[in-house]
């Protein structure tokens, strides 16, 4: 169960970002995983090669909106409107959906989920984000679709960045074990979207979680050159509000193997770089996986 804490009133983002920052220093136990090539190529771009500066974020806080036991959890605290705000002001346009305005079929591609809307939904953007519960191969929205339901399996109705949909190049989840590292490459991994970040655990998270990400790509400042989204999310996915730490994973795949390699360890959200990337249709056997483990889910 995630469980997400409001910072204080008021707190710029500035501020825990400096806080956010402090979880990483050179020597944390970062684990990098390499494996493994194919064929068949789809782009990321615009005509004319411009980064798509495009996103897609749902979210949900209240799961107790419907009668639905397929919906009913506990609430979250709110991290989707920061994020959109932050991207706005930065150039990007997109959607912001939340609680009754967004349902599982938004995330849904309809080649291989009935009803599925990705295509005009969260795929239509480089970035798709979705904020609600989940667990190992689950994502859970609080606003039953026209079945009564809330529930949706990644590995066997998701598939970003390709299918109907085909555009979305960063995949984040702001949710319980989704992304497993054990499950990985069977649920999420059957998306094509590149690149996507989440957590190992069930974590505690701030209002600030994901426009600091996004900000610590844009200022953060390490041996000269600015965070990249792994270093990023390692630094900000590890903070947790009161005791302990996160167990923050990014996972990146599709393309050969130096491909893979340059966008694991260098694709930087706020400088577009990693969402223009030109991918194959189908995830092939080159993948890199960073965490740091502080736990798992239960």
């Amino acid at each position: 169960m995630l469980r997400r804490i409001l910072q204080r009133p008021g707190w710029p983002v500035v501020t825990v970002l400096l806080v956010a920052s402090g979880c990483y220093t050179p020597g944390d136990p970062f684990i990098d995983l390499d494996t493994g090539v194919e064929g068949g190529l789809e782009t990321g771009l615009e005509p004319g090669g411009s980064p798509l500066r495009t996103y897609w974020i749902s979210e949900t806080t209240n799961f107790s909106q419907s009668s639905s036991p397929d919906c009913d959890n506990t609430s979250l605290n709110n991290v989707g409107s920061l994020a959109a705000a932050m991207l706005q002001d930065d150039g990007w346009t997109g959607t912001y959906v939340v609680n009754g305005e967004t349902t599982r079929r938004d995330f849904a591609d309809g080649t291989v989920f009935p009803g599925g809307q990705d295509h005009v939904a969260a795929d239509t953007a480089a970035l798709a984000i979705y904020a609600g519960h989940g667990w190992v191969n689950g994502l859970q929205w609080g606003n039953p679709d026209a079945q009564g339901l809330c529930e949706i399996f990644p590995s066997s109705g998701v598939r970003l960045g390709r299918a109907n949909g085909d555009v979305t190049r960063l995949a984040v989840f702001v949710t319980s074990c989704t992304m497993n590292v054990p499950q990985l490459y069977a649920t999420v991994g059957l998306s094509s979207a590149g690149q996507y970040t989440g957590w190992h655990n069930s974590p505690a998270v701030s209002d600030f979680v994901l426009a600091s990400f996004y900000d610590t790509t844009n200022f953060m400042i390490e041996d000269g050159d600015p965070l990249s989204n792994r270093l990023s999310w390692m630094s900000v996915g590890q903070s947790k509000p009161g005791l302990g730490k996160n167990s923050p994973v990014i996972f990146t795949e599709q393309g050969d193997d130096a491909d893979v390699q340059n966008r694991h360890f260098g694709a930087r959200i706020s400088a577009g770089t990693g969402i223009d990337a030109v991918l194959p249709e189908v995830p092939g056997d080159n993948r890199r996986v960073t965490w740091i483990d502080n736990g798992e889910c239960p």
